[in-house]
């Protein structure tokens, strides 16, 4: 794969701005106003918005490219332990890096820029909600199918990952140049699509669900592009 100067260009503007989003986050963090998992999800969400629209903007090269190098900067700094507002959670997960790993497979297996664009988006909103409102809201009643109840999901944060996934597909039908269909089958299409985010979201466990996430998105949509 061969990037001219100018790809080279956008490469390092796309992941200036990134970097600018976790620093933000990373500057929070170090304030006192916003806790680790807060922090996390903030700039978990905030990546994706950006995120998002890397394929209407650049060839789909430099955004593989991008989503890689970010993925080696996210390993590098939870190698050497920078960054406490993304790496200083106690449970055990790969969330940080899985998530630049995510983006960089979507990118590769699904370049339709609509497609990307709302499979990031739910990596971001979906997951990162349901983080949120789980710690927020969810209490103690934690699930996990591995055991592990302390780090586990809440049954709001996965009511939360439906509602939106539901959403973002409904914007998606609405918006993006889809097939024509009777409304009774795009809403089991949206339906069913959101029940496939929510549960995944609610067995994966470690972060691999950001890697997961994304491609289960992009493959319930992707048929249904013109």
């Amino acid at each position: 794969m061969i990037i001219d100067p100018l790809e080279v260009s956008l490469v390092g503007l796309v992941l200036f701005v990134a970097a600018l989003i976790v620093f933000v986050g990373q500057g929070l963090f170090v304030a006192g106003n916003v806790r680790v998992e807060y922090s996390r999800k903030l700039i978990h969400i905030g990546l994706s918005t950006w995120v998002a629209w890397w394929l209407f903007l650049l060839p789909v090269n430099v955004v593989i490219v991008a989503s890689m190098v970010l993925a080696s900067g996210v390993f590098i700094t939870k190698r050497f332990g920078f960054l406490k507002s993304i790496h200083g959670v106690r449970r055990s997960t790969h969330g940080e890096v899985t998530y630049a790993l995510g983006i960089t497979a979507t990118a590769i297996f699904f370049p339709n820029p609509a497609v990307f664009a709302l499979a990031i988006l739910n990596l971001g909103y979906a997951d990162g909600l349901a983080a949120v409102m789980g710690i927020r809201f969810g209490g103690k009643h934690r699930y996990d199918l591995w055991g592990r109840t302390e780090s586990g999901k809440t049954l709001i944060g996965s009511f939360t990952a439906f509602a939106f996934a539901a959403f973002s597909g409904l914007l998606f039908w609405l918006v993006a140049p889809t097939l024509v269909a009777d409304g009774w089958l795009i809403a089991i299409h949206i339906l069913l699509s959101a029940f496939l985010v929510s549960s995944l979201e609610f067995v994966s466990r470690s972060g691999f669900d950001n890697i997961i996430l994304p491609l289960a998105v992009a493959l319930m949509y992707a048929p249904v592009i013109v």
